[in-house]
C-alpha cells in the first residue's frame, strides 16, 4: 500500500509540475473580445473665448519730435575712392523704424533702398555699377512709427577714379 501511495503521489506531482503557472487541470478557455461600433456622436459644448488682457500696452508716439538726421560718415563735400567700398552712417533717431537711402547722380535718382542707420555699397555690385566717377548726392530720410517719412538730409560727395 505504501508503494501505491508513493506512485500515486509521484504521478500527482508530475502532473502538477507539468502545468504552467496559473493553469488548472481541464480545458483552457481564452476570452475573445469583439469590437462593436456605435453611431452615437455626442456634440461638444461650444467654447467662446473672451479677451481679458492684464498687460497694458506701451504707447508709441505717432509722430516724433522733429529730429534732424546727422551723418557720422562721410561728411558733406568729401572725396571718396570710386573703386572702394562706400560706407554711410547716420546717428540713430530714437523713434525711427528704418531709413530710406536715396542716391542721385546728375540730378537723377540712381537707386533707393530702405535699411537701418548704416548702409554700404560694395565695389562692382549691381548698385555700384550704376555710378560713374564724379559728383553724387546721398539723401536720407527716417521712417517714423506712423509710416511717414521725415524731411531728407542730403550730402554731396565726389567719387574720384
Amino acid at each position: 500500500m505504501k508503494i501505491k501511495l508513493l506512485v500515486l503521489f509521484t504521478l500527482l506531482c508530475i502532473l502538477i509540475s507539468a502545468c504552467g503557472p496559473g493553469q488548472t487541470f481541464g480545458p483552457t478557455y481564452t476570452p475573445t473580445f469583439t469590437l462593436t461600433a456605435t453611431s452615437t456622436i455626442t456634440p461638444l459644448p461650444t467654447i467662446t473665448p473672451t479677451s481679458t488682457s492684464t498687460l497694458t500696452p506701451t504707447p508709441m508716439p505717432t509722430n516724433c519730435a522733429v529730429e534732424k538726421i546727422r551723418f557720422v560718415y562721410p561728411v558733406n563735400g568729401q572725396t571718396i575712392d570710386y573703386v572702394g567700398s562706400w560706407l554711410f552712417m547716420v546717428r540713430p533717431i530714437s523713434c525711427s523704424q528704418n531709413y530710406l537711402w536715396s542716391f542721385y547722380q546728375n540730378d537723377t535718382l540712381i537707386f533707393q533702398q530702405e535699411s537701418n542707420n548704416e548702409f554700404g555699397v560694395a565695389p562692382y555690385s549691381k548698385d555700384w555699377n550704376k555710378f560713374a566717377a564724379g559728383y553724387i548726392k546721398v539723401s536720407v530720410q527716417y521712417k517714423q512709427n506712423d509710416g511717414t517719412l521725415s524731411n531728407p538730409t542730403t550730402i554731396s560727395l565726389f567719387l574720384q577714379n
